[in-house]
């Protein structure tokens, strides 16, 4: 899913029916997005609210009851681009930017004109530091900077939404009950997984105990897991809600999403 959203041309320069600047690959700044626009192109379907089946927990993986879904959050349009926008604005704050090389000038090596101008037949030349020389300097060689670049907070809002109906569409969205588990034994974890067949999940859980956030016995089965993740609520993003087939909420979790929310969909469902 994420290797698909960084093709050639996909969602870079149009957005909607809305051309955004060239110069968006390097410089935030010329990114122009009109969210007004999208409005009248709302689907009729957008907005209405779901219906989703609360489980008791992992262990117990059986429906207990029902939950009202708010649909300004889970059944919103797809946006990919701004799904795209998000994904590479997330992995260009993570790059570390300290690759370096050296110039003409910081290469540590004598200033002497290694043979004379003229006399010798062969090309002239000043100092060994050129970069024409086997371990010369580097011509228009990396150097430190910082990658990142500004992204609206709409666009990351809506990216959001976007991927949260996407799961819930796909059947791989889930809410749970309570996170709790019998034991933090790693081994009592993959008996309950297999038995549901998922390859990945990452489950978001808002616990005012445990380990950052998180319920205990969850986080530490599941810390030397590579394709299961414990994540605060207060952490979701859209990034890791694509690297993870399913993706697991609470109870708690739905509501604080609804909160977070819901200043932003009250008096415009979309964009």
């Amino acid at each position: 899913m994420l290797r698909s959203l960084f093709r050639d041309g996909f969602g870079l320069r149009s957005y909607g029916g809305m051309v955004a600047s060239k110069r968006w690959y390097g410089k935030a700044e010329s990114f122009v997005f009109h969210p007004d626009d999208m409005v009248s192109k709302l689907p009729e379907w957008a907005g209405s609210d779901r219906e989703a089946l609360v489980y008791q927990s992992i262990e117990d993986f059986v429906p207990s009851s029902m939950l009202t879904l708010n649909g300004a959050i889970y059944n919103a349009p797809v946006r990919m681009d701004l799904v795209q926008a998000s994904v590479r604005w997330q992995r260009c704050r993570w790059r570390a930017g300290t690759a370096s090389t050296q110039d003409r000038s910081e290469v540590s090596r004598s200033g002497k004109k290694p043979w004379p101008q003229k006399g010798m037949g062969r090309a002239r030349h000043g100092t060994r530091r050129s970069p024409l020389f086997v371990g010369g300097g580097v011509v228009h060689g990396p150097k430190p900077r910082d990658y990142s670049f500004p992204l609206p907070r709409m666009v990351w809002r809506n990216a959001l939404r976007s991927v949260l109906s996407m799961k819930y569409a796909n059947g791989r969205l889930w809410v749970i009950e309570t996170p709790e588990l019998s034991t933090y034994k790693t081994r009592n974890f993959e008996k309950a997984i297999d038995k549901l067949r998922w390859r990945s999940a990452i489950f978001i859980d808002d616990a005012p105990y445990g380990h950052w956030g998180t319920t205990y016995n969850l986080a530490k089965a599941t810390a030397n897991m590579k394709n299961f993740q414990v994540q605060n609520v207060l952490g979701l993003n859209v990034y890791d809600l694509l690297d993870f087939n399913h993706v697991v909420l609470t109870q708690r979790v739905v509501q604080k999403i609804d909160e977070r929310f819901e200043k932003y969909t009250r008096k415009r469902l979309f964009y």
